[in-house]
């Protein structure tokens, strides 16, 4: 893969999969983007690499994975726009994403992919959906406004 992308909400998957990409052999062709769903990207910096990296490891998560911003409105707060796209997605994919990690993630890579589609053009992507398909349940009359009523 080209690019791995994942959500990030506390900083382990993040971690573990920079990690791993960092020590295998997809290192010299594997981007790993993650997108922040709560934290800046500066503060999961911070804990990977004083929390998570172990003392030994002497290598800044920096150099092994990009950390965007996507919280929006904040912390499992979501906008009609990403309600949509989470519902779309649902609808033409049979993909099911959470509104608080995976959906936000997945809907800031596709506009990141919108606004700059040569960084994404003829590569294999990598998405890593880490679950949290109940935060649904908990956005379920917001999602019944973007949802066709047939």
């Amino acid at each position: 893969f080209s690019h791995v992308v994942v959500a990030c909400g506390s900083g382990g998957t993040t971690a573990g999969i920079a990690m791993g990409v960092f020590l295998s052999d997809w290192a010299e062709r594997t981007d790993v983007l993650a997108y922040s769903v709560c934290d800046s990207p500066d503060e999961f910096h911070r804990v990977i690499d004083d929390e998570i990296f172990p003392e030994s490891f002497r290598v800044s998560s920096r150099s092994m994975v990009r950390i965007t911003d996507c919280k929006g409105l904040g912390y499992a707060v979501s906008t009609e726009d990403e309600l949509q796209f989470i519902a779309d997605v649902a609808r033409h994919s049979s993909l099911f994403v959470d509104p608080v990690y995976s959906g936000k993630a997945l809907y800031a890579f596709v506009q990141e992919a919108r606004e700059h589609p040569e960084r994404f053009a003829n590569k294999d992507v990598l998405f890593v959906h880490t679950g949290g398909v109940y935060g649904l349940y908990d956005k379920a009359d917001q999602l019944a406004l973007v949802l066709p009523s047939d």
